[in-house]
């Protein structure tokens, strides 16, 4: 069975400044390919692009939607699944070549795309433009384990003036992976490339003792920096990571807000390197590379295990509360310095994961007269220690009781974009999660308006949405819809 592993995964969007476009598809008119679209079978085995939904990128783990959430793909998407077509021993040259279009009175050129790719077992992946004469490579990839995101190319000296070019997404590979490719347009941007991000303010350059919160994945929040305040704005960042001066070695996240959290497998007392890329369509500028220390582990041994369960191991009849289906849980702590991660299901031992998760913090959307069963790890840097399983069973009834606690609440839910929050006092955070626990949106006092947040950019989807004023904080389940 072949597996792979994921580096890391993230939720972003882009919203480009389109000037003249000569070329869209999103390949929403159908179950197969656009008809004025050539899915040519080079290797001449039969295996060719098609058309897919529903975001389960393939060998990820079923349910996923990395296609989605990791490669910003919506709706229909055209797929490559080399993995679907077998061990057959053929090799795989499949080419989706789009029709021709006029770029005659462009001066520049910006060709974009979303896309996911694994190439693991020889897979390859090759963007490639006609020219007016010969077919010119613009972009490849090769890499093991699934990236991708939104591209914008800059292919303004293959592109501009020729009026019978094109566009193909060519994958090579003999049982290999996939690839996944959407939104694609090719037009002339209005603007000018941003000019470079100008400071990193969190974590400052330079900065040491910088704290990693533990979990089942690790956790540094948030990455701050500064925007440049003079030319042509950006459209998204990608930041990159490297454990050496090159700050890009691990890897990439495209479209990553500032304010945002990486989970990572960050190890104590080690030191990074990161920088920002700001994005538009007439291109992308690096800015420059800087450096963290993480903190020194000063633990010599994992935390103790979580005692003293509320809900009380097997309790019955446990209150389930009418705004959102809430139900909180607490447990006994052990020494300053533990991070938490708590774990949630309707089977033993529970699957769910919720890392970081605050003691006393309700969950919502759990269901009535239901059995749960959960537990709680203990991590330090040191190690984690794995709590026991306890269980509890709902009542039958929602319970109307409010309790002092419960501040907040959300208006409209499901939500499309904007998700009001209703509160009598300021609110400084709002952190998104989804259902696995991972953090894939991040609001403060500079980005949310009027007591309200943008969730436009995230998939269909359920979330859980944790809003913190001052010494309060409360954990509501949001359908994104």
């Amino acid at each position: 069975m072949k597996n792979i592993t994921l580096l890391f995964t993230l939720v972003f969007s882009v919203s480009l400044m389109f000037g003249q476009t000569v070329l869209t598809e999103d390949f929403e008119s159908g179950t197969t390919i656009p008809a004025d679209w050539t899915n040519l079978d080079i290797a001449g085995n039969g295996e060719i692009w098609t058309i897919e939904s529903g975001g389960e990128a393939v060998l990820a783990g079923a349910g996923n939607t990395l296609i989605y959430s990791a490669g910003g793909a919506t709706g229909n998407y055209a797929t490559f699944d080399s993995d679907d077509y077998g061990n057959n021993g053929t090799a795989e040259n499949a080419a989706l070549e789009s029709p021709v279009f006029n770029c005659s009175a462009l001066t520049s050129v910006t060709l974009a795309y979303n896309h996911l790719f694994a190439g693991n077992f020889g897979g390859s992946g090759f963007v490639e433009v006609f020219d007016g004469t010969n077919w010119v490579g613009v972009a490849n990839y090769s890499a093991d384990n699934y990236a991708g995101g939104a591209i914008n190319l800059d292919v303004t000296n293959e592109l501009a003036g020729v009026a019978n070019a094109q566009v193909r997404f060519r994958w090579t590979g003999d049982w290999s992976v996939a690839w996944y490719v959407d939104n694609v347009s090719v037009f002339q941007c209005p603007v000018s490339a941003p000019d470079q991000v100008t400071m990193a303010t969190t974590p400052a350059n330079g900065a040491t003792g910088v704290e990693i919160n533990y979990g089942t994945t690790n956790n540094i929040n948030p990455f701050e920096w500064m925007a440049a305040t003079t030319g042509d704005p950006a459209d998204s960042f990608n930041l990159s990571l490297g454990s050496t001066p090159s700050g890009d070695d691990i890897g990439t996240l495209n479209g990553f807000d500032s304010g945002g959290g990486i989970n990572f497998a960050w190890q104590p007392n080690t030191t990074y390197f990161w920088y920002v890329t700001a994005v538009n369509c007439a291109g992308s500028t690096q800015g420059p590379v800087w450096s963290f220390t993480t903190s020194a582990c000063t633990e010599t041994s994992a935390p103790v295990a979580t005692s003293s369960p509320s809900p009380a191991d097997m309790a019955t009849d446990v209150a389930v509360n009418v705004d959102g289906n809430r139900v909180y849980f607490s447990w006994g702590t052990g020494a300053a310095g533990t991070d938490y991660t708590l774990n949630l299901g309707t089977t033993n031992p529970p699957t769910q994961a919720f890392n970081n998760f605050e003691n006393g913090d309700p969950i919502t959307g759990l269901a009535l007269d239901t059995t749960y069963f959960w537990s709680v790890d203990s991590v330090n840097c040191f190690g984690t220690t794995v709590g026991p399983v306890w269980s509890f069973t709902t009542n039958e009834a929602l319970s109307v009781v409010e309790e002092e606690i419960e501040v907040f609440s959300v208006s409209p839910n499901p939500v499309s974009d904007i998700l009001n929050i209703k509160s009598v006092n300021e609110i400084d955070s709002v952190l998104v999660y989804d259902l696995l626990g991972k953090q894939v949106a991040n609001f403060n006092n500079n980005n949310i308006d009027n007591k309200s947040v943008n969730l436009s950019s995230l998939p269909q989807g359920l979330y859980l949405v944790k809003i913190t004023s001052g010494d309060k904080s409360q954990t509501i389940k949001v359908a994104k819809k």
